[in-house]
């Protein structure tokens, strides 16, 4: 496995994160971001999806049919970006007041997935976003795979910030009249609800979802 090669900031270089394992480890930890292109017709878009890292390179599907990805080639660029918000940063004032967030912005070139690779991609990608039911699940059947567009990217350019810290508030601003601070914003998996038409002998859910985590 190669390692990735984060860019240097051009500005506000303290938010910048420069270790490869901490930005691969944050991929991991998240399942949802935004591809951006530009389609056929010169159109600027923003998909949002679902997503996996699997070594070097992001996995994302979707339909066949579905007309923007398909016409993804490997001389078209495009962008992957995946940010997860922590917190909301309350200042004394507007311009000092921010928020808390880590994020990844990935330049590379889409690789439409075929063959056998295609399978074992779809695999991989059911059970980085749904560990432990890969082998539980009804196989997919040869229509399905014929459906499923699977396209990798690979992560060519990779520019990772974080903002974390106190409002930053200075000088006389300080002593203004308002209450200042960090309001956390948490995420977590609520108690699973089951499928109406659920079979009661499977009521109880699987133990291996108390071990996810967002």
């Amino acid at each position: 496995m190669n390692e990735i090669h984060p860019e240097k900031l051009t500005r506000l270089r303290h938010k910048q994160v420069s270790e490869p394992q901490e930005i691969l480890q944050f991929l991991d930890n998240q399942r949802f971001g935004y591809l951006a292109m530009v389609d056929a017709t010169l159109q600027p878009i923003i998909i949002p999806m679902a997503y996996a890292r699997l070594d070097e390179a992001i996995v994302i599907h979707g339909s066949t049919g579905a007309g923007a990805l398909s016409s993804l080639t490997p001389e078209t660029k495009v962008c992957f970006n995946v940010t997860r918000i922590d917190g909301l940063v309350l200042a004394r004032s507007a311009f000092e007041s921010s928020v808390h967030y880590e994020s990844v912005n990935i330049l590379g070139t889409p690789r439409v997935v075929q063959s056998d690779e295609k399978v074992q991609l779809l695999e991989a990608l059911t059970e980085r976003l749904f560990p432990g039911r890969t082998a539980t699940l009804r196989p997919m059947t040869s229509k399905e795979l014929a459906a499923t567009l699977v396209i990798s990217i690979s992560m060519d350019h990779v520019v990772a910030k974080r903002s974390h810290g106190q409002p930053g508030d200075e000088g006389e601003d300080i002593n203004w009249p308002v209450w200042a601070g960090i309001l956390p914003i948490e995420q977590r998996f609520a108690s699973p609800i089951a499928a109406d038409n659920l079979d009661p002998q499977y009521d109880n859910p699987p133990r291996y979802l108390e071990t996810w985590t967002l």
